[in-house]
């Protein structure tokens, strides 16, 4: 494994998304903290990744349109793939995009595809 951090990753990891999150990375007990728990490129693209939902996905209404959340989730999985190709098979990396509310209305993943 890559992971420079002093602990060994979890051997299931989960890219989701929430509120005051310090990174979008979950394991088995909760948030990954880690610093050094992904080099500091990809750790700057899933916080990226984490401020667009901050800053645009609205707790009641969800997102704006649903073009946002198309980038959104194509980003998301974008990311597992990255996150995945750095630990390699001792980790498997899954996306749990949640946040399909979109003007008030609640959407699929399916609703999603281009």
């Amino acid at each position: 494994m890559k992971n420079s951090s002093s602990e060994e990753p979890p051997t299931e990891i989960r890219l989701a998304n929430d509120y005051m999150a310090f990174r979008p990375l979950w394991g088995e007990y909760g948030g990954l903290h880690d610093d050094n728990f992904v080099p500091a490129d990809i750790d700057a693209q899933l916080k990226k990744w984490a401020d667009t939902f901050e800053d645009y996905y609205d707790v009641e209404s969800g997102w704006q349109n649903i073009e946002i959340c198309q980038r959104q989730y194509a980003e998301g999985q974008r990311l597992a793939k990255v996150v995945q190709e750095h630990f390699g098979t001792g980790a498997v990396v899954s996306l749990d995009f949640w946040e399909l509310r979109v003007s008030g209305k609640t959407l699929t993943l399916k609703d999603l595809e281009f």
